[in-house]
Formats: structure tokens, C-alpha cells, sequence
């Protein structure tokens, strides 16, 4: 983690000190009070309901080393900074502050760094491509879902100085949030997973959603600076962007071009590609540098073929043997809701991917839940967020996709969520096998007199809607194990 002077802080970031001594080494950032390192230091946020500045005194007198606050102090704030011998620094705006202080360390880090953006897909696929270059390289990347203008920087904040690869998550609401992630990050390599329609609500376009995320590498360090690897961005093959991509953003740029898929002229391609029961891929994996390895995943869903050949070209152009490529790839797992698979001791394998969704996330989790070997294959899908005025469309289309996917019984959570269910009975599926309900709870209520043993269940939607009570309520009555 970050090692830094409170002087060194002031001529960064144009903080001012206002009590505490000038030459105090402070190690680590945190924007929780409560989650201070020792000798760290707490960045006070204003937000909406909660401001950090008021637990300024309580993070000094919890073992922080120093703080950094957006107002004047109090007389209580500079009794404790006394008591404790401890660093007080006001400043401007807490966003600038933590993302000037993540650009620097950033610049003090020898580790190949790797960017990972993507309408879907990215927080699988950086935590793949970690576990491969973990097999031979000391390497660093997030514990969550830190992809944005603060938990970017924090991820580099947290990176240990004798890193050798740090591997950072770009996500973005709007265009040019990128463009900034990537100058705070300055990639040696750059994945986009995909194109989508995440954020079209936002965006108005998936023109604007391309240019947002190409935004990535123009943050790339240029080959000659780097010194560790050449300068690439690795792009999914069939994305209706790549051509866009290559020829108007990476050439330009002097970028090389990457791509990965299933097709024969794929730098880096997937051939013989199969599912297990529980719809984790295998297969055989042809690297951009000719060698060849397999592909084994821990983490369930046919799309994950894709994210694992993302991961196995960025270590490819790192220099990861081929056979520790598919150590690491075997070795990755998934986050909790994120396409955690489960099995509940009544007998149902339950697929738990309800942190987030967009209509591109959640028929790759309807194809997964077709994969899936079970009696009956349920699919509880909620409301999805950011979609603007074509929203009640895009849910329509799931309801369709989900009807022609074969799916046996479809809970609908939401007001949006109807038009889901409308469709899939309008596509055909037995209206008394569609139920929509308005919450988690009544979801929890239809699924108990719906699941049987031998079904899979699946559990997706926006974070808003709060599915994840739905996976606590179907697990309740006697809890789970991980498949």
C-alpha cells in the first residue's frame, strides 16, 4: 500500500497541513472510519446523508496516523490530532485529492499494469486475469466491485510497492469518467470485454457507450515509456465495435490489437468449447504466441469461455507459461453474486448473479441457467436500471428470450418487470408458469410454493431492485453449499 509523507501529501495533492508533524510516514487510505489501516490514513467524504468530516476525531482517536478533511477543523478534532500525535490536512474535494494521491503511487509502482472495462463481464475478467498472472507474478487487484472515480483509485492506493502486476477495474456512468480512470492508471494493457447496452439510459447510444469505453486506451502507456510489455488492447472478436475500435481509436494511437474468441482468425481462440453440468466450459485455448493450453473454469456460464481467453492472451503478453495459464484459470473464482453457483440443502442449485444486470448480463445468465442440468430450470428476474426510454422494450425482449430459451417457470419482480413476463407468455410460454409479483418478499413467498428438488433457480437483476433478499430467502431454510 501507499508509503508517503505528510509533506510529501501536501506537494501532491495541494492539501494543507493543519496540525501533526510535516515528516509523519502515513501507510494506506481508507474512506471508512471504521476501516482506518494502522498508521493510515482516513479521507473524510461528504455525502448525502452521512459526511465523513463528522467522524474525523473518532478515525484519529480509532489509530489513525492522519486525515484529511473538507472543512475547518474543530477545537475537538485538533485536541485528538494533540493527544495522538496525528496528521490533520484540509483540502478542496476529496475525489481529487484520492485520485491525485493514486496517480503518484501509481508512478512509483515497477508493475505491469492491466485496465479491464466492459459493459459486462469486467469483474469476472479481472479477477481471471489476476489469478493467472498470480502463478508466476506478485500481483494486486481489488477484493470488490471498486471500478469507479473512488474505488479506482483506492485499488491503486492499496497496491504494495513491490507489486509486480496490478490488475484495475474501469467502470463509468458517463462519458470521459474513463479517460480519467485511465490517466490515474496509465495501463500497460487494456481489456474491453464488450459493448453493450449498460448505461444507455445515460449514454443515449451504444456509439457513446463505444467511444466511453475505448476511452481506455487513451490512457495506455506508450510502449517505448513502458519497458515491461508493448502496449495492447485486447478486444472480443465478434463485438460489433472492434473494427470501430481498432481502425479510429487503437491505430491512431499506434496500439496493437488483440482479439480473442471463437473464430479461426481470433488472435486468441477457443476451440472444442463444452459444458459441464453445472455450465463451467472447458476446452482447448490456442495463445496469440502460437503455443496452446486448456481451459478448465471453476466459475459456471458458457460467456465465461470468452472472459477466460480475455485472461489468457493478457498473460500471454505478459510472459505466463502456458501451462500456468490454465493453472490459473482452473483457480479463479467468482465474487459472491456474481454467478456464484449453490446448491441448497432442498435440493436445488441456485444461481446466485444478483448484484447487477443489463439485458446483455442477463441472457448470458438465462444461457447459463439453459446449461445447467436440473429437472426444472426457474429463472426470478427483477427489474434492470439505467435503460432509458427504450427500458420497457429491453425488458420485453428478455421475457421473449427467456420463452425461447425454454425456460420453465419465470418469477418477475418489479413494475418493469412486467413487461418481461407479458412477452414471455406473448412468445409462448403457459401464463400459469409466469408469475409477476412487485418485491423480493413476495418473490421469496411464490418461489417456496414453486421449487422442487432437482430444479435450478436463477437470481439476477440491477442491485436496486434486491434480489439479493431473494437468495437469503430461498437459502433460509437450511442454507447452502458452494458447487
Amino acid at each position: 500500500m501507499i508509503r508517503v509523507s505528510a509533506r510529501e501529501i501536501c506537494q501532491i495533492t495541494g492539501a494543507t497541513l493543519v496540525a501533526g508533524p510535516q515528516d509523519r510516514e502515513i501507510a494506506g487510505v481508507a474512506i471508512d472510519s471504521r476501516g482506518v489501516p494502522e498508521g493510515g490514513m482516513f479521507v473524510a467524504f461528504p455525502g448525502e446523508r452521512v459526511d465523513g468530516n463528522d467522524f474525523v476525531t473518532a478515525a484519529i482517536k480509532a489509530g489513525a496516523a492522519a486525515v484529511a478533511m473538507s472543512r475547518t477543523p474543530d477545537a475537538d478534532v485538533l485536541a485528538a490530532a494533540d493527544a495522538h500525535d496525528a496528521v490533520v490536512l484540509t483540502i478542496q474535494d476529496a475525489e481529487a485529492f484520492l485520485q491525485a494521491l493514486a496517480s503518484w503511487w501509481r508512478g512509483q509502482l515497477d508493475a505491469v499494469v492491466v485496465g479491464v472495462t466492459g459493459s459486462s463481464g469486467k469483474t469476472t475478467t479481472r479477477n481471471m486475469i489476476a489469478a493467472v498472472l498470480a502463478t508466476e507474478l506478485r500481483t494486486h487487484t481489488a477484493t470488490g466491485n471498486h471500478n469507479n472515480l473512488i474505488g479506482c483509485p483506492l485499488t491503486i492506493l492499496s497496491c504494495p510497492a513491490d507489486a509486480q502486476a496490478l490488475v484495475v477495474e474501469m467502470g463509468m456512468s458517463a462519458l470521459g469518467e474513463i479517460a480519467t480512470l485511465a490517466r490515474i492508471a496509465r495501463p500497460d494493457l487494456a481489456v474491453i470485454t464488450n459493448v453493450g447496452v449498460a448505461h444507455i439510459g445515460d449514454l443515449g447510444s451504444r456509439e457513446n457507450i463505444a467511444r466511453a469505453k475505448s476511452e481506455i486506451i487513451t490512457g495506455l502507456v506508450p510502449s517505448a515509456e513502458s519497458g515491461r510489455v508493448r502496449s495492447r488492447v485486447f478486444l472480443w472478436g465478434e463485438d460489433a465495435f472492434t473494427g470501430w475500435m481498432r481502425t479510429e481509436v487503437a491505430a491512431p494511437r499506434g496500439v496493437d490489437v488483440v482479439t480473442y474468441g471463437t473464430r479461426a482468425d481470433d488472435d486468441c481462440r477457443a476451440t472444442d468449447v463444452r459444458v459441464d453440468d453445472l455450465g463451467r466450459a472447458r476446452g482447448t485455448v490456442t495463445l496469440p504466441s502460437g503455443a496452446t493450453t486448456s481451459m478448465s473454469l471453476r466459475i459456471a456460464g458458457r460467456h465465461n469461455a470468452l472472459n477466460a481467453l480475455a485472461a489468457a492472451a493478457v498473460g500471454d503478453a505478459v510472459g505466463i507459461s502456458p501451462a500456468h495459464i490454465a493453472e490459473g484459470l482452473a483457480a479463479a473464482e467468482g465474487f459472491r453474486m456474481h454467478q456464484q453457483v449453490l446448491r441448497t440443502k432442498g435440493g436445488v442449485t441456485l444461481i446466485d448473479d444478483s448484484y447487477n444486470a443489463n439485458p446483455d448480463s442477463m441472457r448470458r445468465a438465462i444461457d447459463q441457467l439453459a446449461d445447467t442440468s436440473a429437472t426444472r430450470r426457474v429463472a426470478c428476474l427483477g427489474d434492470m436500471a439505467g435503460l432509458g426510454e427504450d427500458g420497457d422494450l429491453q425488458h420485453a425482449a428478455i421475457g421473449g428470450y427467456a420463452a425461447g430459451k425454454g425456460i420453465d417457470v419465470l418469477v418477475c419482480v418489479g413494475p418493469a418487470s412486467r413487461h418481461l413476463a407479458q412477452a414471455a407468455v406473448t412468445v409462448g410460454m403457459a401464463p400459469a408458469s409466469v408469475v409477476a409479483v412487485d418485491d423480493p418478499q413476495a418473490a421469496v413467498t411464490a418461489l417456496q410454493g414453486i421449487l422442487r428438488p432437482g430444479d435450478a433457480l436463477l437470481v439476477i437483476a440491477s442491485h436496486c431492485t434486491g434480489l439479493e433478499r431473494v437468495v437469503e430467502g430461498v437459502l433460509a431454510s437450511g442454507g447452502a453449499e458452494a458447487c
